[in-house]
């Protein structure tokens, strides 16, 4: 049965290479002024002058642009410190999403957290009791884009977005964190998201070492590969075809394959190809979603895990 994963894995690099050459996404509003930090931290009101400043250190290397740095002094004992925010006016029974570039440099405490939390009111200018109450937040020391998405229900009228940092409960030492390319816009269909824009990488951020490559081969139908290790430590590599139902993935049929050897001694014929089990990708937006898994293989275990998106597809902007 190696005709079956030979052909998949070629198509499957063939329409990766050739997506970013064809591939285009629709651009959408973001609602927030100021959002990539350009020159300064104009557009944001506020909520502690000692705790934000801007930067010239831009998440995509811009000499043109900077971010905003974030802190949490120490005279407090853990907890999430907010720094700046802006209000905007929203659309009750309306899908928003909102996300942006996070990083929290060295010699943070353990446990830091650059985050983003949003709230909807029932006033229009973000005054009165909270309605709902959303957050974002990494801990990852380099770049990491994030995102999430909430309605804003039958009574929201509007919506505080704000910027802050997160220490631990007792941690009183100092804090730092930074934000860059901010963006609040309303949130496309479900089954939008799953455009060529979703062909990546994927990974478990608490978990570098392994993760999925993702190709949408159409409209109906993906393949992944699942780079991963068994319970004794030998490389695994765990491969599927999947049908896409709106903004999940079904991979019924995953397989593993054993016999091969490096090249000029690789033989087609002793290419083994053995059943695995299921696997669930569940997206909840451009950037992260859900991975489930059901195996009865020897050397794994059925779970699931959080994913994020390690690589763009260039020339395929999902947001």
């Amino acid at each position: 049965m190696m005709h079956r994963f030979s052909d998949g894995w070629k198509y499957g690099i063939i329409f990766w290479l050739s997506l970013g050459f064809s591939a285009t996404a629709s651009a959408q509003i973001n609602f927030l002024d100021n959002a990539a930090f350009n020159n300064d931290l104009s557009g944001w009101d506020v909520l502690s002058n000692e705790t934000s400043e801007w930067i010239d250190t831009d998440s995509g290397d811009n000499p043109a642009s900077g971010a905003v740095e974030l802190m949490h002094i120490g005279t407090s004992n853990g907890g999430t410190a907010l720094s700046l925010s802006q209000c905007i006016v929203a659309t009750p029974m309306v899908d928003y999403e909102f996300g942006g570039y996070f990083r929290v440099p060295d010699g943070q405490p353990e446990g830091t957290e650059a985050v983003i939390t949003v709230r909807t009111f029932q006033t229009s200018n973000c005054v009165g009791d909270t309605e709902q109450f959303f957050d974002l937040g990494s801990r990852s020391d380099r770049w990491q884009r994030r995102s999430e998405f909430f309605s804003t229900g039958e009574f929201g009228n509007s919506f505080q977005l704000s910027l802050g940092v997160f220490k631990p409960s007792g941690e009183t030492a100092d804090a730092t964190a930074y934000l860059d390319e901010i963006y609040l816009h309303e949130r496309e269909s479900r089954a939008s998201y799953l455009n060529p824009s979703m062909s990546a990488s994927w990974y478990n951020p608490d978990e570098s070492g392994h993760g999925i490559m993702i190709h949408i081969l159409d409209g109906t139908s993906a393949w992944m590969c699942w780079f991963a290790f068994d319970d004794g430590g030998d490389r695994a590599w765990i491969c599927a075809l999947g049908t896409i139902d709106g903004d999940t993935i079904e991979f019924a049929d995953a397989f593993t394959v054993s016999g091969g050897a490096f090249p000029p001694a690789f033989d087609p014929d002793q290419i083994t190809e053995t059943p695995w089990g299921s696997i669930t990708v569940t997206f909840d937006g451009c950037n992260s979603g859900t991975m489930t898994w059901v195996t009865s293989a020897t050397g794994y275990q059925s779970g699931s895990m959080p994913i994020a998106r390690l690589t763009p597809l260039w020339g395929a902007d999902c947001s």
